[in-house]
């Protein structure tokens, strides 16, 4: 499972993000091989991982287009009122990624500024993700658990990293059946 992980985790870090640029001038050597040569406001897209290279380094600062609290509220809320894995919902590409490397950016913002409305922030978005992401997998397990759905039915509305979890579980759970001869 960790290399599934491994894996999934290093496609998001290669996936782009848009920067905007907080130096005058600067030559940012592109991961293709090409030079960028940007001023203060250009924005331009990476990866992720240069993204937060650029970051770190005070050259640029990440745009944070994807995040939406409003909107994880809603899946929140949606998640909150499912009944079946039937009307179980996708959710957005890269979601666990997106907001957990959303709140590791919280918590260094936090860190150098602890403004009260930032750690409200970090601790609604943490509850959100906690629920959607126990509720989610609770279902889905019941699943494969009691009703006996097999895993393509459930293809479409799973994430790439709840399909590794699922798919341990479900070979693990038939793997203790088999021991217990059941």
């Amino acid at each position: 499972m960790f290399e599934e992980m491994a894996l999934l985790k290093e496609a998001f870090e290669r996936s782009a993000v848009k920067v905007i640029i907080t130096v005058e001038n600067a030559s940012i050597k592109l991961p293709n091989g090409g030079i960028a040569n940007v001023k203060k406001g250009d924005e331009i897209e990476v990866p992720r991982w240069m993204a937060n290279l650029l970051d770190e380094k005070g050259i640029a600062k990440r745009k944070w287009n994807e995040v939406q609290l409003q909107e994880l509220s809603k899946i929140d809320y949606k998640t909150r009122t499912v009944k079946s894995p039937r009307e179980v919902e996708p959710l957005p590409s890269n979601f666990y990624w997106i907001w957990t490397e959303y709140l590791e950016h919280l918590e260094k913002v936090i860190k150098s500024t602890p403004d009260p409305n930032y750690i409200y922030e970090r601790k609604r978005v943490g509850e959100f993700l906690n629920r959607i992401m126990s509720r989610r997998i609770a279902i889905l397990i019941d699943a494969i658990l009691t009703s006996g759905v097999e895993m393509p039915s459930l293809l479409s509305k799973v994430t790439p990293e709840e399909l590794v979890l699922l798919e341990k579980f479900q070979g693990d759970f038939k793997e203790w059946k088999e021991i217990l001869n059941i």
